[in-house]
This record gives structure tokens, C-alpha cells and sequence, in this order.
């Protein structure tokens, strides 16, 4: 019979191979938090109220003062554990949602907060919270370029660090079109696909527009 050989190298490819499991485990989680960040609703947060989120590891704040109109005034930002304050931010309507993300793919966690303005457009501002090498920039995005029809009702989404907005599209004129916005179920509301009257304000027909935030160009582009 042979006599059995020592194997010192398998306790040492055990080990490895586990560090590598976790290894792996954390980046998966890491990419599929980044793919699809948690979003927080700001809707309770009226004049005189904060809210507290969890940032990384510390604790974020977003108040806004008791003095100021529930749809109009400013917010303020606040990580008390780095002593960082934003100061005031005005706000042309009101705090709608926070994501945690890296927006900028520098392996840091930003944040992205959205106001809903008020009227009958619902305009959306868009305000980011970067985390730099020696701290934070806030940068409030520029509102989109100049598209045909275009009315507000924006939707916002965050993948993957990129920050989209969609909206509708209107149409002014008297003019028989195709309806973009039709759906089946509009037929139950006496809808046709078809339009010959101007677009109202709660009732589109143009097509649906996208478009993403491009950091480097600080400017919304076409995708």
C-alpha cells in the first residue's frame, strides 16, 4: 500500500476559494444595488418636519424650514458625522424622492434628489449630492433642451448611475394624428386613436421622449 501523501496546499485553496465567494457575493450586491437603487419617498416632508436616511454608514438629514410654503422655498442638507451642511437650496415646488447611487462611477455614493414643481406641468428639478476626495458637491442639473411638445410631467429613473427622464409630448394644432398615448383600455373612456382637437394639458398624443444625464457634458442627450 502507498502511504498517503500530506496535502498542505488544500486548507489554503479552502480559504481562498471562500474569500473569493465573499468577494463575489459583495460585488453582486454592490452592482445590483447600483443597477436598481432604493428610492425614498420625500412626500411628508412639509415645512417644519426632517427626515433622516441612512447614508453609507453615517446618517443623512433633509429639512425643510417651518417658515416656507409647503410648494416653494428651500431644503437643506445635512450629514451631522462629517459636519457637512449644504446651506439653502431653493426649491420651485415640492421634495419628492431621494436615491443613494453611484451617479458618477468613481466608486463613491452620491445622492439624487428630485422636486416636484407645482402647477398644472409638474415639472421636475433634479439636485445631486456628489461625494468628492475631500468632501461633497452639490450640483443642481440643468433643466432639458429645448424638444417639441414639451410640457413637464416628467418620470425619473436611476440604472446602473445613469440618471433618465421621461415625458410626453404634446401637440398644439388642429390637426387629424395618430394619438402615441392611446392604449386598449382607452376605448373604455370613450377614446379613440385618433386626434383632430389640440393636446390638453392632461391628455397627450405625441410620442413618449427619453433622455439621460451626461456628467461630463453637464447636459441631458438623447438614448
Amino acid at each position: 500500500m502507498s502511504k498517503k501523501r500530506d496535502r498542505p496546499w488544500i486548507p489554503a485553496l479552502v480559504l481562498c476559494a471562500a474569500v473569493a465567494g465573499v468577494a463575489l457575493t459583495a460585488n453582486l450586491r454592490t452592482r445590483i444595488a447600483t443597477a436598481n437603487p432604493k428610492r425614498f419617498s420625500l412626500a411628508t416632508l412639509s415645512p417644519g418636519k426632517s427626515m433622516e436616511l441612512k447614508f453609507g454608514s453615517r446618517k443623512l438629514k433633509i429639512y425643510v424650514p417651518a417658515d416656507e410654503g409647503f410648494t416653494g422655498g428651500t431644503f437643506h442638507i445635512t450629514i451631522p458625522a462629517l459636519n457637512f451642511a449644504s446651506g439653502s437650496l431653493e426649491r420651485d415646488g415640492m421634495l419628492e424622492s431621494a436615491w443613494f447611487t453611484d451617479i458618477n462611477n468613481d466608486a463613491k455614493k452620491d445622492a439624487i434628489f428630485t422636486v416636484r414643481c407645482g402647477g398644472s406641468g409638474s415639472f421636475v428639478e433634479i439636485f445631486t449630492l456628489e461625494t468628492e476626495k475631500n468632501g461633497f458637491r452639490i450640483r443642481r442639473l440643468p433643466p432639458p433642451p429645448p424638444v417639441p411638445g414639451y410640457m413637464g410631467h416628467d418620470t425619473i429613473s436611476i440604472q446602473h448611475g445613469i440618471i433618465t427622464r421621461s415625458f410626453p409630448t404634446y401637440s398644439s394644432g388642429v390637426k387629424t394624428r395618430i394619438d402615441r398615448q392611446w392604449q386598449p383600455k382607452d376605448v373604455l373612456k370613450g377614446r379613440v386613436p385618433v386626434k383632430m382637437k389640440p393636446d390638453s394639458n392632461a391628455a397627450p398624443s405625441g410620442a413618449t421622449r427619453r433622455l439621460r444625464f451626461n456628467y461630463i457634458l453637464n447636459a441631458w442627450e438623447k438614448f
